[in-house]
């Protein structure tokens, strides 16, 4: 890897039919190492994809809701996600997976070499969340074969304790020493609209806009409402591509802001003004208006969480906190 084989992943997100092969394409002929991102909407995509980058390796960081509508249930979800995983069975390759999440230890298929993140190469790998109470982004422990490693990401949330996981683990699978591991991790600085912290000067904002379904709307919720700052504003805009689960999931949100003790709450879209019912709640049917209300209220000095899906363009909203 860095120092030994020339690597080659995408810069934004290219993960479609026509992303993938851009994605092929961009890589230098001496590159030792690839890393393709596939995503999809509808069964069958991820297998075409297979065929087109021809993977060796293998990992799936999670399985949520997002496209429902597209697949219709979470259990074609499942099954489209783990088109990944036989693809790899059928040729002998690797899948590196998260043994603390049931359904993708389920989801493994036969004839693949499993790895799991907590003995990437034979010895254990245990990574936890380390207490921060100077800065919302997230400080890992790491400890490998008994010995401790402390460091801090500049990514917001918990949740991305998992993408550590995968990170780490699939370092030392390729043999990176591991504080080379730990230095790109802990360099890293996210610039996509995911899990991104910005000091504008008058506030503190969490830019997580890329987006949203309600299982990361849920986990998102989780790790602001543990943030310890005095005043707190949450904006959210609608999680499309829902479905007939779309009633239900903005539903859950909104009873989830119910609790969080937010100073602030604004939803944008119609899915989020139908569920909020009765709680009192800045309601806007687009960041047109969002915009427009935030020019006279003027924040400062909150801790924003912006989250939303990408159709909803919360982007937007950005230079008015």
């Amino acid at each position: 890897m860095r120092g030994k084989r020339k690597y080659t992943a995408p810069q934004e997100t290219l993960n479609d039919h026509i992303g993938v092969p851009l994605t092929l394409l961009s890589a230098p002929d001496d590159a030792g190492f690839l890393v393709v991102e596939m995503g999809a909407s509808h069964m069958g995509e991820i297998a075409a994809l297979c065929e087109t980058a021809m993977p060796t390796h293998g990992i799936i960081t999670n399985i949520g809701t997002a496209h429902i509508e597209g697949f219709g249930s979470y259990e074609n979800i499942r099954s489209a996600k783990s088109e990944l995983y036989r693809w790899l069975g059928r040729i002998g390759g690797t899948v590196i997976y998260n043994d603390e999440n049931t359904v993708l230890t389920d989801l493994l298929a036969p004839g693949c070499r499993a790895v799991p993140y907590s003995s990437p190469a034979g010895y254990p790998l245990n990574i936890v969340q380390e207490e921060n109470k100077e800065s919302m982004c997230l400080n890992v422990r790491a400890t490998v074969s008994d010995r401790d490693y402390l460091f801090a990401t500049a990514l917001f949330g918990e949740y991305n304790i998992d993408n550590v996981r995968a990170a780490m683990a699939t370092g030392i699978v390729f043999d990176v020493p591991l504080s080379e591991i730990i230095d790109a991790i802990s360099s890293y600085r996210p610039a996509n609209n995911r899990s991104q912290v910005v000091d504008t000067g008058r506030n503190l904002v969490i830019r997580d806009a890329y987006n949203a379904n309600p299982s990361s709307m849920e986990k998102a919720l989780a790790s602001f409402a543990a943030l310890r700052t005095e005043k707190k504003m949450v904006i959210l805009g609608d999680m499309l591509e829902l479905g007939t689960e779309s009633d239900r999931g903005h539903a859950s949100v909104v009873r989830q802001l119910r609790s969080l003790g937010a100073d602030v709450i604004a939803l944008v879209g119609p899915c989020f003004r139908k569920a909020a019912g009765d709680h009192p709640m800045h309601l806007f049917s687009s960041p047109e208006e969002a915009g427009d209300w935030l020019r006279s209220f003027k924040p400062e000095g909150y801790t924003i969480l912006v989250k939303g899906s990408r159709g909803m363009m919360l982007e937007k909203l950005y230079p008015l906190l």
